[in-house]
């Protein structure tokens, strides 16, 4: 993610969310490395940040799978 961002012309260009989808990968490596599931209050965090991320990286992602395709 710190090269996309570093690519990235301007702020907007740059992933939502980063610090939330760094905190859920932690979790999932912790999981699949060790088998510790997060609680169920972090649980429903993560859950959270996955939605917000979704909500908003949509027209994020969908804005440069079109340039890419239209070049």
């Amino acid at each position: 993610m710190d090269a996309i961002d570093r690519a990235a012309k301007s702020d907007h260009m740059k992933i939502p969310f980063k610090a939330k989808i760094l905190e859920l990968n932690k979790a999932r490596v912790a999981f699949k490395r060790y088998g510790l599931a997060p609680g169920i209050t972090a649980s429903r965090r993560l859950v959270a940040y996955v939605s917000d991320f979704l909500r908003h990286g949509q027209g994020f992602f969908w804005i440069r799978i079109r340039q890419t395709v239209a070049r």
